[in-house]
Order: structure tokens, then C-alpha cells, then sequence
């Protein structure tokens, strides 16, 4: 960065350092000379002081060792300046041992005089006029500009803002023009008045022009199936669309302007969908029809915070979801009660009801910030740490009859470093950690993937299975016995070979069935594929 001049009527820029370091021109001397800072002449990476002539190429090097923001009084005989220099912290209020201070300088001197040691906050920005110094400082809580007397005596505030900060301003004949935020504003010394500079700019305003959009996926935030697969509700530019799978029409599903949705997805019975609208100014949730066709039903009215996706249970009673206080809350669709259900706001997610709608598990990092699962009841309202807090645990799954409990964490710590001893950093280094792992809710179960002995027949589960002809559509409740459970590690499952989501074995695809096999690694394993609707 360096220093340039052009004429105020336009023309060419005049070049007047070539240092090749960072030159900021603070201003002009009575004499005429322009003064700016540089660290090119210091031998520690301290910015001083430089006046130059720019019409006889002559400079002079201020005898200061550090210093910057530099301004003369009307004789020229006394330099007010800012040391230490800015110290690049943006950081509000800020009280640090590089706070800028007020210095002044009376040429011939051996020494600077502080002028701010009263204050251990930030005091900047000289500027001269009339026998006082005027500043900007945050004495008050917001910076604001300041005036003392040559010897720092006689405190004065000249401008009260609050909230956003005064910044870069300047003087001339008793007329302050400053920023706030992104306004500038005028100061009368002498008046006493502040008042916005109405600046107008023209433009043509393309922003507020009506754009049609040709290629709306480009745009696309949320992707939802239909249960059944009959649809895909698609929102792009917070409007949500429903498209059918095989014949039919494409529904707009929201058609109020002005109004933003987001995180569209079915729910349940595939009649309706779930989503956030900003209607009221804040995100709140709201059931749609899918057809576009009909009212909205509004689901909550509190919104004071950012929330995300919504997750409803089964039977469509709950719904559970986070916000950007990383709380976990349960919602009732149908009388809208909610609570919270987390015990920590370090991070939440990975939410998974069971089949039977009775509980949920999330994951919320615990106050080390290691991920943990938690079991929610939303019946009784218990909480149950499934994981430990040593470990990362995440991505939990239920299987179909609610007896185990599936997911992924990161406690493989098989080092492929075997020894300490070695010339290259034999520090232990862990390649993959994250397995699969599954945990038995309820004492008694057999893990599927253990193959059969003499002790055990498949064929004995298929009879039973076959005397137990449930209801069609009837979901039994889930009885967890959950007391004692500390982070069981029943199974792992040591390779995930292939995920298919288009319905699994067979000529037609079943909608909502996810088909994996496993290959495990243990001794008395044997490979498996597993079917979960």
C-alpha cells in the first residue's frame, strides 16, 4: 500500500512512496506537508510517523519509535498521536494491554506526554480545532467522539450514540462528519446538533425488478419422498411444490407472497405437510395440503428463535425439533404444547422416533463435546444417557419391532502405528474409528447377526412369529427396560458394503424399505442382509 494525491477536478493519480509496505495517509501539516504512517523505516514492526513534501520530494521521519493517526495543531509545533498502534482487534469494549491512547508531542521535546492513562479503553482518532483535541473513544459504552483540552483536561462528549460505534471521522472549521454504521453523520461543534447527510444514489434498482427464474433446481433447499412414494415435495425459494411420481399435476403448494417456507416434508399419513413459514416474522410451524388446496393450519405462535426441521412421530401426534440454541423440543401437533427435552446447548440432532410414536432418540453433545444418544419417553417424560460421554455416538436407528437400537460411533481405536518407536512422529493414528454398533433394549434378544448353534434355531422364531398374526396396521406399544443400561456395546458390525434405497429384493421396488448388507469381522460372525421398513 502506498501514498497517491489526485486532483480534486479529476485527472491522474500522482504517486509519491514506493517503501513496498503498508503507507496510511493520516493527513496534512499547517505547512502543507502530507503526514502518514509507515512501518518501512522501523526496525521492530512498530509504525511511525513520515511528513512529506510532495512538491519537493523531501520527507522527515517524526522522532517517534511508535505512532500513528498523527495531527498537527494550527502552529505546527505539537503532534498529537496514537500509540500503541491499531492492533487489528475488532473486538468491542476492549480493555487489552494494545488499547490505543492519546499521545502528544511538542516539537524540540525529549519526550511524549500521555494524555489518556486515565482510561484503560480505547482512545483514537485525534483530530485539532481551537485549542482542543477531539476523539473517538467508548467512555460510555459505545464509541463516540470525545474533546479535551492540549494537556488532556477538560473531558467533553460531543455525540451520544449508542449501539453502533462512531468510526472514521473527521474535522473542519468546528464541523464533525463521521460514520455510524452505514450512514454519515454531521456534527455542529459550536450547535451542539447531530443529523444524519441524506445521501441518494441513482440506480436503476435491478434487485427490485421482477426475475423470472428458468432454472428453479438451482434453487432447491429441501427434497421430502411421499411414504408411499406417490409424490416429492420439492422447496426451492422458499416456495413448496408437489410433484406425483407418475401422472398428474405439479401443485404449488404455497401461494402467499411476501412469505417464506422452508424444510417441507410429509407427514406421516402423506395428507399433509409439515414446514416452517415466516408469516409472522419468525419461523413457526405450519401443516399444508398437499394438493394446495385449502387453508394452512398454524402448529406453534412462539417463535423467538431461529428453528429447524421438524421430525413427527409416526402417528403424527409429536413432533420433534431443534433451534439455534441447539435445544431439542417436543412439540404435540395437536394441542401445540412443546418442551424441551435436551440437557445441554452444545449441539443437538440425529433424530429418530421409534415405531410405536412412545419414545425418541437424539443425540446432544455433552459438556466435553463428545456426542451422546439419549432415549426421551415422551409418555413419563424420562431421560436415558444411552452412550457415554467418552466416546462420539450418532446416527441412531431403530429396527421395525423396536427391540435394538442401531448407530454409528467412533471407538475403534485400532492404531495402524503399532509401536512408540520409530524416526517418523509414532504418535498412534486411527484410520477408521466410526463402526456400525447395535444395543438390546429389552433383556432375552438374540442379536440377528449371530449365526445359529445348539443352542439357538432360527426356525424357532419364525414358528412363534407366525403364531403371533397381528392386526394389519396395529403397532404394538414398545417395553424398554432401560434401568442399569450404561453404553452397552453389544455388537459391532464391522462393514457397511452397500446402502440400497430403491426398495430392495425383487422385479417392483417397495417404497420406504432400505436394504444393507453386512459383512462382520468377528469370529463366529457370519455375513447378513438385513430389510428395515
Amino acid at each position: 500500500m502506498e501514498v497517491y494525491t489526485i486532483p480534486l477536478n479529476g485527472g491522474l493519480p500522482d504517486r509519491h512512496t514506493w517503501t513496498m509496505e503498508s503507507s496510511i495517509v493520516n493527513g496534512w501539516d499547517p505547512s502543507g506537508r502530507l503526514v502518514y504512517t509507515t512501518n518501512h523505516y522501523a526496525t521492530k514492526p512498530n509504525r511511525q510517523l513520515v511528513a512529506l513534501d510532495i512538491e519537493q520530494y523531501t520527507q522527515e521521519r517524526i522522532p517517534l519509535a511508535e505512532a500513528s493517526e498523527g495531527v498537527y495543531n494550527n502552529t505546527g509545533d505539537v503532534l498529537f498521536f496514537v500509540r500503541p498502534t491499531f492492533h487489528n482487534n475488532v473486538t468491542k469494549r476492549y480493555r487489552g494491554g494494545t488499547a490505543r491512547k492519546i499521545w502528544r508531542f511538542n516539537k524540540g521535546a525529549e519526550e511524549a506526554v500521555a494524555l489518556t492513562p486515565d482510561y484503560d479503553g480505547e482512545s483514537h482518532s485525534p483530530m485539532w480545532w481551537k485549542g482542543r483535541g477531539y476523539f473517538i473513544t467508548d467512555r460510555d459504552g459505545t464509541m463516540n467522539i470525545w474533546s479535551m483540552g492540549e494537556g488532556g483536561e477538560d473531558l467533553k462528549q460531543h455525540t451520544r450514540h449508542s449501539g453502533w460505534d462512531v468510526r472514521e471521522a473527521s474535522i473542519n472549521d468546528g464541523r464533525l462528519v463521521y460514520q455510524v454504521g452505514a450512514d454519515l453523520w454531521f456534527h455542529d461543534i459550536v450547535g451542539g446538533k447531530s443529523r444524519i447527510i441524506p445521501i441518494t444514489l441513482a440506480s436503476d434498482v435491478d434487485q427490485w425488478r421482477e426475475k423470472w427464474v428458468t432454472d428453479p433446481m438451482k434453487y432447491l433447499t429441501e427434497i421430502a419422498i411421499h411414504p408411499e412414494g406417490k409424490s416429492v415435495a420439492l422447496t426451492a425459494r422458499g416456495r413448496v411444490f408437489v410433484i406425483p411420481t407418475k401422472q398428474g399435476r405439479l401443485a404449488r403448494v404455497t401461494l402467499s407472497p411476501g412469505v417464506r417456507y422452508r424444510d417441507a416434508g410429509y407427514m406421516p399419513d402423506g395428507k399433509s405437510l409439515l414446514a416452517l413459514s415466516d408469516a409472522t416474522g419468525e419461523f413457526e410451524f405450519v401443516e399444508l395440503p398437499v394438493d394446495g388446496v385449502g387453508g394452512k393450519r398454524t402448529l406453534t405462535k412462539d417463535g423467538t428463535i431461529l428453528r429447524f426441521s421438524g421430525y413427527p412421530s409416526p402417528d403424527g401426534v409429536w413432533i420433534v425439533y431443534t433451534d439455534n440454541n441447539q435445544d431439542v423440543w417436543l412439540l404435540n401437533a395437536e394441542s401445540g404444547k412443546q418442551r424441551v427435552i435436551s440437557t445441554t446447548r452444545e449441539w443437538s440432532g440425529d433424530i429418530a422416533w421409534s415405531p410405536d410414536s412412545r419414545w425418541v432418540a437424539f443425540v446432544q453433545a455433552a459438556l466435553n463435546s463428545y456426542a451422546q444418544i439419549a432415549l426421551y419417553n415422551v409418555g413419563d417424560k424420562r431421560l436415558t444417557m444411552l452412550t457415554s460421554d467418552r466416546v462420539n455416538s450418532f446416527s441412531p436407528t431403530w429396527d421395525p419391532a423396536g427391540n435394538w437400537l442401531y448407530f454409528l460411533s467412533d471407538r475403534h481405536l485400532q492404531s495402524l502405528v503399532t509401536h512408540p518407536w520409530g524416526p517418523r512422529q509414532p504418535e498412534p493414528y486411527f484410520d477408521k474409528p466410526v463402526e456400525i454398533y447395535q444395543v438390546a433394549l429389552r433383556t432375552g434378544l438374540r442379536s440377528p447377526f449371530r449365526h445359529t448353534d445348539e443352542l439357538y434355531d432360527d426356525n424357532e422364531d419364525e414358528e412363534q412369529d407366525d403364531g403371533k398374526k397381528e392386526e394389519e396396521g396395529k403397532i404394538e406399544p414398545i417395553a424398554l427396560e432401560l434401568e442399569g443400561i450404561e453404553d452397552p456395546l453389544a455388537l459391532v458390525l464391522d462393514r457397511l458394503v452397500v446402502f440400497i434405497m430403491d426398495g430392495g429384493w425383487g422385479e417392483e421396488p417397495q417404497a420406504g424399505v432400505i436394504m444393507f448388507v453386512v459383512i462382520p469381522l468377528e469370529k463366529g460372525l457370519t455375513p447378513g442382509a438385513c430389510i428395515f421398513q
